[in-house]
Order: structure tokens, then sequence, then C-alpha cells
């Protein structure tokens, strides 16, 4: 069993990072009987938050949950109830205001720090095929809130009560914003021009696949000619000009993930980052405005020197051709993730941020939130350099058929629609993930566009 300490000075100093960026206020924490104090510099005021509740510092807690309805108690909510994890019953009124201030009957950091932290996938042994922690062990699955950004509507009523507690202060109003990323799984339908053992073998398998799936036979029409990725106009799976346009339109930046190692021959990618190919295409991207990213191979989630030399190689790359980003993000393949060694993998391997915490089942809030965040380590109790960026859509999670008739398409249309309303409510960020090989038809094409249309 692993226990956080909300004694630890680390650990206080996380919450306060994640108060001041959510509402650009700077509020310092402390702990007194049992509860949290928010303390604003210079007031003798004070929101009292408690009383601490055990479960949400413990990796292996059983979680229950109630509703809340805040407007009852004259509180703006995004939503008419508010999920309240930790409490088995609400007996009075959630959030009292005192002769100092204001008293919440509710462990908000507590609950807050058990989303964030995602200390409830530590030593959980329920892995599933790709060693994931599912989305059915979750106490959010558990208890229904998998779908609902639960820290970010807490958040905003918190906002409420600082501008109560302390007329003076404005808090910061979040700005409803769409993310898209794409996994560079495969280039096109076969591959670049390496024409190294793994491309032959993946790019047959390619084509299988076209043909049992999507009873595409254009791929029979001259496949030796489509190993030249140059050459290829616009195949299936060779979408970047359409996805650059596309969030050109929108005025959204495409962030592209690159695998850049084989720990799998069979679940890696063909292309090689090296390559003539594509090092024209990651200028083009760049060109263009849009983002480079690492997509780690298979097998580097539990492996962190295999994902450190992948991010040097892609750094190199990036440098010999004249690349320069701020940052570099990245999102594990098959988003495997073993937790917390992946995080710290990937914070040993200087990456900006990471965007895997989402569920490859179903569209949801993993994190409970649908803003970036620091990352922090429970077990070793350290705030990290790393940022968690969640990942809130996939469209694979929903579109697992190659073909939708009309009722699928619309049942899936409506269940993205459903998350992405529900970072609109909170003004958060509605980060959608969209290979770049799943745009093959104009059925697909239509969707996406429309989700990511603000």
């Amino acid at each position: 069993m692993t226990t956080i300490s909300n004694q630890s000075p680390n650990w206080r100093r996380w919450i306060e990072m994640i108060l001041s960026e959510w509402f650009g206020v700077s509020l310092t924490l402390h702990c007194d009987d049992n509860s949290f104090i928010l303390c604003l510099k210079g007031s003798e005021k004070k929101i009292t938050l408690g009383s601490v509740n055990p479960q949400f510092y413990t990796s292996d807690a059983e979680i229950s949950c109630s509703k809340w309805r805040p407007k009852r108690e004259g509180w703006d909510s995004p939503q008419d109830e508010i999920f309240l994890p930790g409490l088995s019953a609400i007996k009075s009124n959630v959030i009292e205001e005192t002769a100092c201030g204001f008293h919440v009957n509710y462990d908000l950091v507590g609950c807050m720090s058990w989303m964030l932290s995602r200390i409830e996938e530590i030593n959980d042994q329920h892995r599933d095929r790709f060693d994931r922690f599912p989305m059915k062990r979750s106490a959010a699955f558990k208890n229904g809130f998998s779908r609902r950004p639960i820290v970010d509507e807490l958040l905003i009523v918190l906002g409420q009560i600082i501008e109560r507690c302390w007329p003076e202060v404005t808090v910061r109003r979040k700005i409803y914003s769409v993310q898209v990323s794409h996994d560079v799984d495969r280039m096109n339908t076969i591959g670049p021009s390496d024409f190294q053992l793994t491309s032959l073998v993946n790019g047959g398998r390619a084509i299988l696949l076209d043909l049992l799936k999507r009873g595409d036979y254009s791929v029979l029409g001259n496949p030796v000619r489509s190993l030249r990725f140059d050459k290829l106009k616009e195949d299936n799976f060779n979408s970047f000009n359409w996805i650059m346009e596309t969030s050109d339109r929108h005025r959204l930046t495409s962030a592209f993930h690159f695998i850049c190692g084989r720990t799998s021959i069979s679940k890696d990618a063909s292309y090689d980052i090296r390559h003539y190919d594509t090092r024209r295409l990651l200028r083009r991207i760049h060109d263009q405005g849009h983002e480079i990213c690492l997509h780690p191979s298979f097998n580097t989630y539990n492996n962190p020197d295999a994902l450190k030399h992948e991010a040097d190689l892609l750094r190199q790359v990036l440098f010999d051709e004249g690349i320069q980003q701020d940052t570099l993000g990245a999102r594990m393949h098959y988003l495997r993730w073993s937790h917390p060694s992946t995080l710290h993998a990937l914070d040993n391997a200087g990456l900006s941020y990471d965007c895997t915490l989402g569920y490859a089942e179903y569209p949801g809030f993993r994190c409970g939130t649908c803003q970036e965040y620091p990352a922090y380590d429970p077990v070793n109790d350290r705030v990290l350099n790393l940022r968690i960026r969640p990942l809130i859509a996939m469209e694979s999670s929903l579109l697992k058929k190659r073909v939708l008739n009309c009722e699928e398409e619309a049942n899936a249309y409506s269940e993205f629609d459903q998350v992405r309303q529900a970072c609109h409510a909170v003004g958060g960020q509605f980060t959608l993930l969209w290979h770049n090989c799943e745009f093959f038809s104009a059925q697909r094409r239509e969707m996406y566009e429309s989700l990511i249309s603000n």
C-alpha cells in the first residue's frame, strides 16, 4: 500500500502550485486539527477544508460517493449535481460561512490530490492485455463519474468561495480550447522507403488489413511504387496535408507524435525517423507551424533507458534539420503506463509534457480534469518537471469498426460530444487524439472536423 503524507512540504507545494495556476492567486495551504486551511497573505480570513479523509491518501482505498447540488446552497455550478467521492452521505450544508471566512465540510484538497496523483493505480494488479490500468477498475467508473471533470467542477465552486472570502481578489476565468494530436503509427499505407524487413512485413500486413477490413483494393494497383513515400499522393494514411489544412482553418495547432525506436517488431512503426522521407515530413510540419512530439515505442513504458534514447534521437534529428521547439511532448504507444515508473522515465528523458493519461476503452477523465498540471510522484513524494496534459478522447475507443452505419456513427459522435461539452462547461481543454491513419473516409473526416469546431 502506498500512502501520501499530507504533512509533506513537497505535497503541499504541489497543491499550492495547482491552485495558483488555476486561480491566478497565490494561496498558502496549512494543516491544522485534521483540516486544511487556505490563507491569503495580509488577510486574517481563511477557508477551512476538512476534515481530512484518509481514503484519499492510500492506494488501495475503496471509495464511496455522494452527489451534491451546489445551487441549493447559493453556488453556481457547471452541472446541477456534483460528485463528492469519499462521502457516503451528505448530512448538512457542504459550505458554511463562519466569522473568519468559510468552512467546507469536505476534503476537497484530498479529492484533488487523489485524482491528479493517480494514486489508485499504484500496485494495482488487474491489468489489461497491454499492461494498462483498465477504466472499469477505477473508482470513477464504479461510481459513475468517469465522464465528468470532477476536480475542475469542484475548483469552480472553490473559486467562488475565494472571491466571497476575499472580495478584493478576482480569480482567473478558464477559457475552453481544443488540442488535437495525431500518433503517427504508420506514415502511409505500407511505409517509407527504408526497405527493411520489418517494413515489408508490416507493409504486407497493412495490405491485408485494407483488403479485409476496409475493402480497399487500391493498394493492389502498384504496391512497389507505394513503398516510395515521396511519390505517394495522399493515401488513407498519408493524411498530413489534410490534417494541417483543417487545423489551420480552425486556428489550431496539430501535434504529431513520431515513433523513434523499435522495442517491438510487431507493434512499432516500420518507418525510420532518420530517413530522408521522414525528415522531409518533419520539416513540412514545422514550416507550417505545427508541433512535433515523441511517441515512445511499445516497450519503453517500463524501460527508462530506451525511452531516453528515443527522446535524444528525436532531438538530434530536429537539431540536424534546424527545427527548434520550446517544448517536446510525448504520448506512450498504446497508452501503456506503469505508475509512477513511466512518469519518472518521461521526466528523466527531459520531456516537457505527457498526454497519455486517458483511457483506451472510452472517452473520459482519467485524472478528473481537462486542465494541464504539474506532475507529482506519490511514491517518492516528488514534484516533477514534467507536466500532465490529460487525454480526453481517442478515435479508436469508439470507432473500432472500420465502417460505421448511420446509427453507429451518431452514437459515436454523441459519446465524443458528451465529454467535449463537459470540457466546455468548465473552460477546459478538449484533448482529442486522432491517428493520421484513421481518416480513410469522408464520414470520419466530417466527424473529426465537427468535433474540433468551437
